[in-house]
C-alpha cells in the first residue's frame, strides 16, 4: 500500500514537525521543499545554479522550476511506498504538475 499525504499551512504552522512525525509514523519519506531547494543549491547543478539566482533575489522560483526539482527527486528516490509532501504544491499551476507526477 502506497500512502501519499499533503501537508498544506502557512509558514510556521508546524508543517515540517508534522511531515517528520507521521514520516516516521508511517515509515515512508518526508519531501520538504526547501530541503530540495538547499541541496541542489549546495550541489551546485545547473538547476541548482538557477534557483540560487531567484532565492539570492528573493524572487520567488518559477512554477516549472519547482515542477522540475520535485518531480526528479521522485523518480530518483523510487519513492513508491509513498511519502508526505511539504511544501509543494504552492499553486494551482503545481497542483497540476502534482496531479501528472
Amino acid at each position: 500500500m502506497s500512502i501519499y499525504l499533503i501537508l498544506l499551512g502557512p509558514l510556521g504552522s508546524g508543517r515540517g514537525t508534522q511531515a517528520k512525525r507521521l514520516a516516521s509514523r508511517l515509515n515512508i519519506s518526508s519531501i520538504t521543499t526547501g530541503d530540495l531547494l538547499r541541496d541542489e543549491i549546495q550541489r551546485q547543478t545547473d538547476l541548482g545554479k538557477q534557483l540560487a539566482m531567484f532565492l539570492k533575489k528573493g524572487d520567488l522560483v518559477p512554477d516549472s522550476m519547482m515542477t522540475q526539482l520535485y518531480t526528479q527527486h521522485i523518480k530518483d528516490q523510487h519513492l513508491n511506498q509513498g511519502f508526505i509532501s511539504d511544501g509543494f504544491p504552492r499553486t494551482f499551476s503545481q497542483a497540476q504538475a502534482y496531479h501528472d507526477i
